[in-house]
């Protein structure tokens, strides 16, 4: 219990750390645009971080369920951070319901840290294919989108967290990318992994929905 209590309280630690971060975001104070990036930037990697960090403290103290309660599951943080399914054609399709990051700025390592955990609590098998299409499809306006230009889109992280669970490598000869934006108020971001022989198929059926 006393290992437990420590670590709760180095979450709390960084969780008030993150607080001041965002006072500061909140001052009074006029500053350049450059350095409020820096201050938002600040805040939100550390926010991020706190939260990777209590993931991992709680999955490391959280008590065993007895065999009676078997059918109490602990809280399904999929209903946060997203959704993972195969498809009948037989295509991983992950729904973030968030933007990819703005990679001008620090990057927590929290969008890798959520694609990991929602494959590792995929009940089946995951398929693996040997070359692959990977299409990223953002759903956003002007008004709530993280960044304009498909080069400032944190989008990388998505193969390295894949690459040696669902293909062997990110390089140009296992993997291709599609970056894709449908105008929608609501926010969220679909991830599609397929066999590289079905892209036409799946961009074809992209369009139709996308038109």
């Amino acid at each position: 219990m006393s290992d437990l209590k420590q670590a709760v309280q180095e979450v709390q630690n960084s969780i008030v750390k993150s607080m001041q971060l965002a006072s500061r975001i909140t001052m009074p104070a006029s500053c350049s645009d450059e350095k409020m990036n820096e201050l938002m930037d600040n805040f939100l990697c550390s926010i991020e971080s706190a939260c990777m960090e209590a993931r991992t403290v709680i999955e490391r103290y959280r008590p065993v369920i007895p065999m009676g309660d078997i059918g109490k599951k602990p809280t399904d943080i999929s209903g946060v951070t997203g959704s993972i399914e195969v498809t009948m054609e037989g295509w991983l399709h992950i729904t973030l319901n968030t933007l990819l990051p703005h990679c001008k700025f620090k990057t927590s390592g929290y969008l890798q840290d959520t694609l990991t955990r929602l494959m590792d609590s995929y009940e089946y098998e995951l398929p693996r294919y040997e070359q692959v299409f990977m299409a990223i499809v953002e759903y956003c306006d002007h008004d709530n989108r993280n960044a304009f230009d498909n080069d400032n889109k944190g989008w990388k992280v998505i193969p390295n967290a894949m690459k040696g669970r669902l293909f062997t490598d990110d390089d140009q000869f296992h993997l291709s990318i599609g970056l894709f934006a449908q105008i929608s108020h609501e926010t969220a971001c679909h991830i599609y992994v397929l066999p590289l022989e079905d892209t036409q198929n799946f961009v074809c059926t992209l369009l139709e929905n996308l038109s």
